[in-house]
This record gives structure tokens, sequence and C-alpha cells, in this order.
């Protein structure tokens, strides 16, 4: 039987809760009306965070820190095993109860069944709370391990699925604007589609684009499939939720190279890479270590690949610049920005597509783009033609996941008009 002061405990914790999250929400709010038109709002597929409809602690994401993972039980499944899969740590409070066969909590979550929906709340990666949603019942392991039952909030995991098609006459994002569709959906769509073809090149007037996206009653969105076709090619897409990747193409083949094509969302290259160019403000002839991609100033910047962070602040006629340390002695860097993003500082972790900062025309710049180059062990060389783009690739077993999630997607996809 749960204490009545465990009860107690966890209505106190949830009206703190609230109040701190209706207090995030309005400043996000405030500021996103000022930044939308320049923002791309990511969706970590299968990460959605927190809304405060009632008990409902389930939405879209509204902080980078603060978000919840959604697992629906696959047969066999163990905690661990999904915890595992979606590379999160347990707060040091959860772990030492569940790692404890003898106690409660660990029992009651040994016993998970398919079909049930497991959210991770977690903030910076450690889990902090568990949800388990199962029939018509929630069970709530809090921070300090304690097993509380609620009543599960009605349409939690209904989906509704909707289909957009359009043949293209101005290009992605104006063609999906003129059919009133959102500009979170649409940013998320060039992302996705930016993988397999060169945005500024390989789309012609009169290719046909499709795709199917998922949302639930709370508010979250998932891109399930996108399907592309010209005279030359044609590609399909689809949602595949696993810790290496989120999305695969219909061969089989991860989505996620080691490194962005390009990372934001440009209008042209308004310069390359040269050993001498002519310096367009002070005249001279001097190497050009990168490539200008001319943007909209705002236009967010994302981080190549994972890395760390290793330098930030004001660099001479480099303006405001981000310098991100990777693996195998490459070093990206991101010159003239407006400004940086809220979560990004010196020793940061970031994952490759995390929005580091904006363009700008800081310190010599003749007007808005982003300065990039890319280093091998300390030389650098031409981004748009040295940049590893080696995919990660799928086991067996995650190429037999991915084929029985296609087929369920394509069901669903035929039955929608």
């Amino acid at each position: 039987m749960i204490d009545i002061f465990a009860q107690i405990k966890f209505k106190k914790s949830l009206i703190f809760f609230i109040f701190f999250m209706l207090l995030s929400s309005l400043y996000l709010n405030i500021k996103n009306i000022c930044d939308l038109e320049n923002q791309k709002i990511e969706f970590e597929v299968s990460t959605i965070s927190l809304s405060m409809d009632g008990l409902s602690l389930w939405g879209m994401r509204i902080d980078e820190n603060l978000s919840i993972v959604h697992h629906r039980v696959e047969k066999s499944q163990t905690l661990f095993e999904i915890i595992e899969k979606y590379d999160l740590n347990l707060k040091k409070s959860l772990k030492n109860k569940l790692y404890n066969k003898s106690n409660v909590t660990a029992k009651f979550l040994k016993n998970i069944l398919t079909g049930d929906h497991l959210y991770f709340i977690h903030l910076n990666n450690k889990i902090d709370q568990i949800i388990l949603v199962r029939d018509d019942q929630t069970y709530l392991v809090n921070e300090d391990g304690d097993v509380i039952k609620e009543k599960k909030p009605d349409g939690l995991t209904q989906d509704k699925y909707k289909k957009i098609e359009v043949e293209l006459t101005k290009g992605i994002i104006k063609d999906l604007e003129q059919l009133n569709v959102h500009k979170k959906i649409i940013y998320k769509v060039a992302e996705i589609l930016s993988y397999e073809l060169d945005l500024k090149k390989d789309l012609r007037k009169g290719d046909k684009l499709k795709f199917l996206y998922s949302t639930d009653s709370s508010g979250g969105m998932i891109i399930k499939k996108i399907s592309f076709e010209s005279r030359s090619q044609k590609k399909e897409i689809y949602y595949f939720p696993h810790k290496i990747c989120r999305y695969v193409n219909q061969d089989g083949k991860s989505l996620k190279n080691s490194f962005l094509e390009s990372p934001l969302i440009y209008s042209h290259v308004s310069s390359k890479f040269s050993l001498a160019r002519k310096h367009p403000i002070l005249g001279q002839v001097r190497p050009h270590y990168g490539v200008d991609y001319a943007a909209p100033k705002g236009t967010p910047v994302w981080a190549a690949s994972d890395g760390v962070i290793t330098f930030i602040g004001i660099k001479g006629g480099y303006g405001n610049l981000i310098e991100i340390t990777h693996p195998r002695g490459i070093k990206t860097v991101y010159a003239h920005l407006d400004k940086f993003h809220h979560l990004s500082k010196k020793g940061a972790k970031v994952h490759q597509s995390q929005v580091i900062g904006y363009v700008g025309m800081t310190g010599l710049a003749t007007g808005p783009h982003l300065h990039y180059e890319y280093h091998i062990n300390g030389k650098p060389v031409d981004p748009l033609k040295n940049i590893d783009h080696h995919r990660l690739e799928l086991s067996n077993d995650q190429l037999i996941e991915f084929l029985k999630n296609k087929d369920e997607i394509d069901s669903i996809d035929s039955r929608i008009n």
C-alpha cells in the first residue's frame, strides 16, 4: 500500500513543479514571438517535454535541459535495456534503489509489460523521475524512488497522422509555407532531407515531395516518412527511433553522417576556401581558410558533429566565434556570429545539429554570413571537399528492427489520404 505521506509529498512537489513550468512557459512564449521567424525548432524525435494541462506532464520540448523521452515497451525488453537504448543515466538516488533487487521499486519496474508506455524525465541526461502508463493507470517513480499511483490523463498515447504532398515550384521552404505548414515542421523536413540531397543543387521545378507525420493529444510531433521523386532519382526516408540514429533511408542506411554537409540552411556560398584571396575589406591578398555561407541574420547555426566547445568569444576579425573539438583530431570553427545560443559555453558537450549560435556580421564582414572552417590535425582543409561523410552502420539486429518499423509506417501511409 502506498504511504499517504508519499502522496502528500508528491502533490506538494507537483504544485511547485507546475508553478516553475508555468514561469518557464511564459518566458519561452515571449521569446518565441521575437525569434520564431529565424529560429530552427528542433524535434529530437523520440523526445517530448512538458505541458501544464492539468496533471498531464507531456507536450513539446520547451527546454533543452529538461526533457522527457517516451518509449513503448516491446516484447522481452527490460528497463535497463531501454535506458541504454536512449543513452541516458540514472540519478544517483534512483540508481541506488533500482539496482537493489530487494527494493519494492526495483521489483515493480522489473515487471514492465509489452505495450507499457515509459516516460523518462531527465535533466542534463540524468533520469530524475520515471512515469509508467499501463491501461488506465499511471505510476510515478519520483526522485526518491517512491512509487505513486495516479490516474492516466485522457488521450495521452493517441496519435493522429497527416500527409502533405507538394510539387515543387519555388523550393521546399516557400512551397510548404504556401500550404500553411508550420515552420517547425518545414525546417525539420528540410533538415532530414538534406542528409540525402543537396537542397541547393538537387531540387528542380516539378519534383514531388510527400511526407507523413504524427501528432499526439499533448502536441508532440514526429516526421514518420519522407518521399522525394524527381526525373533522375527517388528517395524514401523513415523514422527509426534508436540511439545511434533517428532516420534511415529505403536501403537501410543511417542518415546520420559523421559531419553535416553544411551547418545551416544558407542561400549561397559567397566565398570559397582559397590560399590566396583578396580580402573584401582590407584589400590584402591572404589565405581564406574556410567557406562563407550567405544567410539572413539570425539564421540558426548547428554543430556539424558531436564534440566539445573549446573556445567561445570574440576573436579579432572573426568577431563572435565558436570552436568545437571533435574526435580523430578534427576541429570546426564558426565565425561572424550575431549571438551565441544560451547553452553554448566553453567546455560544453554538443551533439550534431544542436543550435550553437546565429548568423551575423560581427568582426570584419560586409554582410551577414557564416564563416565555417574544418581542421584536421591542426591543418585547415576545404570543407566542401574534405569533410568526413561516413555514415553510421546498423547492425544486423538493428536492420531487422528497422525493416519491421518500415513495414508498419508504410501500412499507415497507405491508409492516409
